[in-house]
């Protein structure tokens, strides 16, 4: 718990030095002390320069994945602050940032429901005050009222769905709770109560992964805050919610032979559909992120839906949950990358909000603004799934793990479901990969309106290495995804450990 206490300490010191004018602006200083020296103890405890412990068990991994994950976005978040932007609520800020990482990380190494439930309200919180205290978005007040009523709504429902899981399985503990489902004593021989714990907890997170129908708060969020929070809210509450759903839905519930496959498959289907269609007709970038992030949460229930239906007897790379994780990593460093380069930038006075403000970007005399145009354009291609890049692999990975749920329909007779799965998920990609590319042919294929002389322009050096660290990431994913598949399929719970000790011959097909 060193990491997450040194952020938690950070947090506290950051509200304090907001309280006294003279020594706020060391509140800078102290957050990125934390992140960084968080950073460090996690390496130690890792053993990060050894490589990846593949004898490790799944919730070690699975933990040190997201710490990982918190302490990259808090970087790039860090740096895509400009400063000066809200200086009288700088301090609060960075410290509701920390809270908001310091979720993530208890959410991925909770063991428990109520550290899993205090890291998900930590995101929460600190998001209402990050939006409200937002100066740089064009409408905070109504984006901070929009996200603070209905993210109320959504803990409740999940909270009352804590509720049940806690009744029927009479613990606390994720491991007792897995093994009272397993064994049958979590649904007390009533599973009607067994289906509302599963249908309440998922509609609460779907309102953290804006997944439909729980997803119509984002877009108008998005369009009234700034670039920075937008980041945030996209990767953030995305990235702890799949992690509470993996940890809840896929660690505990399937074991108890409910059939959640059925749910999350429609939810799937509508959340792909409903987020690439709509983001075509969009004209504003941070409007059209917010559907992109939806779509992309409805490609990552696709690996889900294909870890609930089939648990492979033996070693194989397209584990449904391992697909997940890879595909959430290429997720959160592109879209992270993408909101980073367009904190960057501005038009005058005003920052960069729609397509047209993008026109000839790439054609720019200054090599700041060329640089930027050409890594947004590498993160459009990642989101898109355009090889070689990181994003191809993640949409490789979960249409795969939809094949591939069995040889014959007879050793899995959902096989055909999940194939019409897979192929609806390939023709969103083909749908999505058209917005994108609409992105892609402001910067290179137009040139500025005669009447708008003023060129976009890069005004903040430490988001530019942001940039440049998420580009390297996407690039060296994308060209070399093998030790990043097996990192995630070794955080999976549903993947057989490497190393098998036994023969399966004669050993039960048990995870």
């Amino acid at each position: 718990m060193i990491p997450e206490l040194v952020l938690g300490m950070g947090a506290v010191a950051c509200f304090c030095l907001g309280a006294f004018p003279t020594v706020r602006r060391a509140s800078q200083l102290v957050a990125w002390f934390a992140v960084l020296f968080a950073g460090a103890v996690v390496g130690v405890q890792t053993g990060w320069w050894h490589g990846h412990a593949v004898s490790e068990p799944w919730y070690a991994a699975f933990g040190n994945l997201f710490r990982w994950m918190g302490l990259g976005l808090g970087l790039v978040l860090l740096a895509s602050m400009r400063p000066g932007a809200s200086e009288r609520h700088e301090a609060e800020s960075l410290g509701c940032l920390l809270s908001a990482i310091l979720g993530l990380m208890l959410v991925g190494g909770a063991a428990d429901l109520i550290t899993l439930f205090l890291g998900l309200e930590l995101i929460s919180v600190a998001s209402y005050i990050l939006l409200y205290l937002d100066r740089d978005g064009p409408r905070p007040e109504e984006a901070a009222g929009k996200y603070f009523y209905l993210s109320i709504l959504s803990s409740a429902v999940f909270l009352y769905g804590l509720s049940y899981l806690y009744g029927l399985g009479g613990a606390l503990r994720l491991d007792r709770l897995t093994h009272a489902w397993a064994s049958g004593a979590g649904t007390l021989g009533d599973a009607s109560l067994g289906a509302m714990a599963a249908v309440l907890v998922l509609a609460g997170l779907a309102f953290k992964i804006t997944a439909v129908p729980f997803h119509f708060y984002a877009p108008d969020v998005y369009q009234g805050t700034s670039h920075v929070n937008a980041s945030l809210l996209s990767v953030l509450p995305k990235a702890a919610g799949m992690a509470a759903i993996i940890k809840l839905l896929l660690g505990i519930m399937v074991g108890g032979g409910l059939p959640l496959w059925q749910v999350t498959l429609a939810v799937a289907v509508l959340t792909v559909t409903v987020g690439n269609v709509i983001a075509l007709w969009q004209t504003h970038l941070r409007r059209l992120l917010a559907y992109s992030s939806i779509a992309h949460a409805g490609f990552m229930l696709i690996g889900l839906t294909a870890a609930m239906t089939y648990r492979r007897p033996h070693q194989h790379p397209w584990d449904g949950a391992g697909a997940l994780l890879f595909y959430l990593v290429a997720y959160v460093i592109a879209t992270a990358g993408a909101f980073a380069a367009l904190s960057v930038l501005r038009r005058g006075n005003r920052p960069v909000e729609r397509l047209d403000d993008l026109r000839g970007l790439a054609r720019s005399n200054a090599t700041a603004p060329r640089f930027i145009a050409w890594s947004l354009a590498a993160f459009m291609f990642s989101l898109a799934g355009i090889p070689p890049l990181a994003g191809f692999w993640g949409k490789l990975a979960v249409f795969f793990s939809a094949l591939d749920v069995g040889a014959s329909p007879s050793e899995n007779p959902l096989r055909s479901r999940l194939l019409w799965l897979a192929v609806i998920g390939a023709v969103n990609a083909a749908i999505g990969a058209a917005y994108y590319l609409r992105v892609v042919g402001a910067m290179f294929f137009t040139e500025d309106d005669a009447q708008d002389r003023q060129q976009a322009a890069v005004v903040a050096t430490p988001a530019v290495v942001a940039v440049f660290a998420c580009l390297v990431l996407t690039l060296a994913i994308g060209l070399s995804p093998g030790s990043w598949f097996q990192a995630a399929h070794s955080a999976s719970p549903t993947a057989v450990p490497t190393i098998v000790e036994v023969s399966l011959d004669t050993a039960p097909a048990t995870h």
